[in-house]
């Protein structure tokens, strides 16, 4: 007897299920498995869905493609450990933007802290606690305090205080016929 051997590829049995695809390869961006290369905060559109995002996703495929997706693109591929790097990746950037704003913030209440201006009206307000107030101490006397001492929270709601306390010290602007701008006579002044 003899037998033939034929070469078959092998098929799945009906009972399982075809092999998944991801999302990505199946349009033709790259090759699974997909690595995140690096993050750009500008607005664009997405590579894959194109809608409009903030963050560029830049992904590298095991072939060697660099495309980039939306966050939301990401989260939609089920792929658990893109999922987890972009997540981290986003928290890292978007501590990094938030400590940015917070630094300008806190030169900005440096800067007005420092300003003579600022300053000399402030030493016209009268502290903020009346025990301190009775002592001859001032709102400059208490912004100082709190720039040297206070927490980061405070510093950066320093720029509003001393706004609160400005306030009243404004004087008053009324348009001339002219169109100049003058300062009314006796509004404004303390004794």
């Amino acid at each position: 007897m003899n037998f033939t051997m034929t070469q078959t590829t092998p098929t799945a049995p009906a009972f399982l299920p075809a092999p998944m695809i991801h999302m990505f390869e199946a349009a033709g961006l790259g090759k699974a498995p997909f690595k995140l290369d690096h993050i750009v905060s500008s607005g664009t559109h997405c590579q894959f869905c194109n809608t409009a995002i903030v963050y560029q996703f830049w992904l590298k495929g095991s072939d060697g493609k660099l495309f980039f997706v939306g966050s939301d693109c990401v989260m939609k591929t089920g792929d658990a450990g893109l999922i987890k790097v972009v997540q981290a990746e986003v928290k890292k950037h978007q501590r990094a933007l938030r400590q940015k704003r917070e630094a300008e913030k806190l030169a900005k209440v440096r800067d007005r802290i420092a300003d003579p201006v600022v300053r000399a009206a402030l030493s016209k307000v009268p502290h903020p606690y009346s025990y301190h107030a009775r002592d001859g101490k001032t709102a400059l006397d208490y912004i100082e305090y709190c720039a040297r001492y206070a927490g980061k929270t405070t510093m950066l709601a320093l720029n509003g205080t001393i706004d609160r306390y400005l306030a009243p010290q404004r004087t008053p602007l009324v348009e001339a016929d002219e169109g100049e701008t003058v300062v009314e006579p006796g509004v404004g002044e303390t004794a």
